[in-house]
């Protein structure tokens, strides 16, 4: 995916109507569902990832990226799509992203 295109399923896959919100999440589920846990498909899994936090960190405190990009990650990790050792390090930034993002909000 282009950072772009990226950018637009994310927000639509954690956005507020059901039937974007269904499709473009499929579209990411399907797109994670065909890479597997080998040594040709994780570094494909690292930029996936890395292109979230990316995404995540130009947009930080704009809740019209962020709140979907959140939830987008929620309803993959509940998934189990991206768990791997070899991502540690990028949920690690990924979780200083989610701190920065809420600290000092009262949305909480």
């Amino acid at each position: 995916f282009t950072k772009n295109i990226f950018t637009g399923i994310i927000s639509s896959s954690g956005g507020l109507t059901e039937s974007t919100l269904k499709s473009s999440l499929d579209v990411l589920i399907k797109y994670l569902f065909g890479l597997k846990d080998t040594a040709e498909e994780i570094p494909k899994k690292k930029n996936f990832v890395k292109m979230f936090n990316q995404i995540f960190a130009e947009n930080l405190k704009s809740e019209r990226i962020t709140v979907p990009l959140m939830k987008t990650m929620e309803s993959l990790l509940r998934a189990s799509y991206l768990f791997n050792a070899e991502l540690d390090e990028e949920f690690v930034e990924m979780h200083g992203l989610c701190v920065q993002e809420i600290s000092k909000t009262k949305n909480i």
